[in-house]
């Protein structure tokens, strides 16, 4: 039977190499988070009732940085970012943007008795 040789530690600059790949992995994935890709998602969309637009599960498959939202009626329509309340009110023929700044819009609701809306948003 064959006695295996001892095994041993790597030498501090590989481990200092492995920190250093998992940090500018991390600054990677940060970077990627806070700068769109500069593609535009655009979709109009007629709603009666509640719909919801989910941007993960659903085209464009990203969260949004940038969404811009425009009315076109004839009902007001009320609108919710990622589901959190208060709800928005949006009066017809009234349009309105947000930039959060970062990839954190992952879905909107939209509701409205009968509102004709346009949705456009950089992701």
């Amino acid at each position: 039977m064959s006695e295996r040789p001892p095994r041993l530690a790597p030498p501090p600059e590989v481990v200092l190499l492995d920190e250093i790949a998992s940090r500018l992995a991390d600054l990677y994935d940060l970077i990627r988070e806070t700068i769109p890709r500069g593609e535009i998602y655009y979709r109009t969309v007629e709603v009666r009732g509640s719909v919801l637009l989910d941007f993960i599960t659903d085209r464009p498959y990203s969260p949004l940085y940038s969404l811009d939202i425009f009315n076109k009626g004839p009902e007001d329509v009320y609108i919710m970012i990622n589901e959190k309340v208060p709800r928005i009110r949006l009066e017809a023929d009234v349009g309105r943007s947000y930039n959060m700044g970062r990839k954190s819009i992952r879905c909107i609701v939209l509701e409205s008795e009968n509102a004709t809306v346009e949705v456009s948003g950089v992701y």
